[in-house]
């Protein structure tokens, strides 16, 4: 039989394994967009179509886009098994004290409130990068113009990518604080 200390170091663990897990594949995902960005700038030395600019623009928002999928799927699959983790006989306390139950979950979904509306501001460069190619240029497109394009989607990446790391950083601690200290007893 385990004790009390014993779970606590596994429990703590697991939810260390977890948010390693989380950042591991967030950094790759951003590595990976930015070998792109680097060997893409390399690439292109002459005039482009703007046919050619607006495929290899999107191609690089394709792949900016799996940073937004790791952070935010990742996000939630984290909260789920670290919750998960803490759950221990919950639905048999909830039928004792259901306003610690409103109040435990209440919190939580705020958490996550707060959360969506960092990772929102932190798309807004990326969209409004979106906008103004849609309005951009005619024939042919420079090397130049297409650098300082891969510029801004990288600049955006970071920010959507900074903006995933500091939301966890902050969410995750408020939410297991929350969830471990409102029990429902």
């Amino acid at each position: 039989m385990l004790t009390r200390k014993i779970k606590t170091i596994v429990k703590w663990s697991a939810i260390t394994f977890i948010s390693c897990c989380y950042f591991i594949a967030l950094f790759f995902a951003k590595r990976n967009f930015s070998d792109f960005t680097e060997t893409e700038s390399r690439r292109v030395s002459s005039s482009m179509t703007i046919g050619e600019y607006h495929n290899a623009v999107s191609i690089a928002q394709v792949n900016s886009g799996v940073i937004d999928e790791v952070g935010f799927f990742g996000f939630f699959i984290c909260i789920a098994l670290i919750l998960f983790i803490f759950k221990k006989n919950d639905t048999i306390q909830t039928k004792r004290n259901g306003s610690m139950f409103f109040l435990r979950w209440g919190g939580i979904i705020f958490i996550l409130s707060c959360y969506l509306i960092g990772v929102f501001i932190s798309l807004q460069p990326m969209s409004v990068f979106m906008e103004n190619e849609t309005l951009q240029l005619s024939n042919p497109v420079s090397a130049q113009v297409y650098s300082y394009s891969l510029q801004q989607i990288k600049e955006a990446s970071d920010r959507i990518f900074y903006g995933y790391v500091y939301g966890f950083l902050v969410c995750m601690p408020l939410i297991t604080i929350l969830f471990k200290k409102v029990r429902t007893t």
